[in-house]
């Protein structure tokens, strides 16, 4: 996605705060050539879309195929400038089929919240609200800012839990101190 400067400034904060969700690209010496490149990022971002549905049937042991590789050959085809054949048209609107049938089965889920406040995990591993309370305003940011910061440097999902858990454990308990 191009972004133009008022979307930059309504989202300036997002950017900052995680400058590794994006890529910035100097196409200044493209002059000519941005309209392409532009269409040339939309498409990298359906084939990434389209890459994490694939992991996403996989892991569900899904018999949907996506077969994206359609993907590539759109982008021979802009820089070429030679239009498809019917067999690459057929390949690529079997694909946006697909897309489309997952997009409409996965876009009620996008409102489902999977994960608890920090706060809430932080009551599960022994610093309940009244203690939370207790803690001095800089330890009740620093505190959940910690161990959100642990658990996204880590790869929860596919590290062992009881090491995640004493790991947790630990940084808790540098803040229950304060509270007693």
């Amino acid at each position: 996605m191009v972004i133009s400067n008022e979307y930059l400034k309504r989202n300036i904060n997002d950017y900052l705060k995680n400058p590794w969700n994006y890529l910035v690209l100097d196409v200044e010496h493209l002059r000519e050539d941005t309209q392409k490149l532009e269409w040339v990022l939309d498409i990298v971002n359906v084939i990434n879309d389209s890459e994490r549905l694939k992991k996403l049937c996989k892991d569900l042991n899904s018999d949907l195929v996506i077969e994206n590789s359609i993907l590539l050959e759109v982008i021979q085809s802009i820089y070429s400038e030679v239009p498809f054949n019917e067999d690459q048209l057929l390949r690529y609107y079997k694909l946006l089929s697909t897309l489309n049938k997952c997009y409409d089965i996965l876009m009620p889920f996008s409102e489902i919240h999977c994960t608890l406040s920090d706060v809430i995990e932080l009551n599960l591993l022994g610093i309940n609200f009244s203690e939370f309370k207790r803690l001095s305003e800089e330890n009740k940011s620093k505190l959940p800012g910690e161990y959100s910061d642990y658990l996204y440097r880590n790869d929860v999902i596919h590290s062992n839990p009881k090491s995640i858990i004493k790991e947790v454990k630990k940084i808790v308990s540098k803040y229950k101190v304060v509270t007693e």
